[in-house]
């Protein structure tokens, strides 16, 4: 598949991924950035697609992963701001 047409064949798939988004996030902005990090990704990564499989469920994996990721990269900055709460009280 050409560039432009795979971005073409991505970009007709963005309002079914707000949709999943929203269901994930709850929240507009948190669902367009969602939404966004996702596209770019896909468009990146665009030789790693393989031609006649299901670009939905691709996308929908890409957009799953992001999301877990950086759920992980939140929690480990929520733990270390606690640590440095809990290490600034003790002294």
């Amino acid at each position: 598949m050409k560039t432009i047409s795979f971005n073409d064949a991505v970009c007709d798939h963005r309002s079914c991924l707000e949709t999943f988004a929203m269901k994930f996030t709850q929240d507009v902005e948190d669902a367009n950035d969602l939404v966004q990090d996702t596209l770019i990704k896909a468009i990146r990564y665009h030789h790693l697609y393989k031609a006649g499989t299901n670009l939905k469920g691709w996308l929908y994996t890409i957009m799953k992963n992001t999301l877990i990721n950086d759920y992980r990269k939140g929690s480990r900055k929520n733990a270390l701001s606690k640590t440095l709460k809990n290490l600034l009280r003790s002294t």
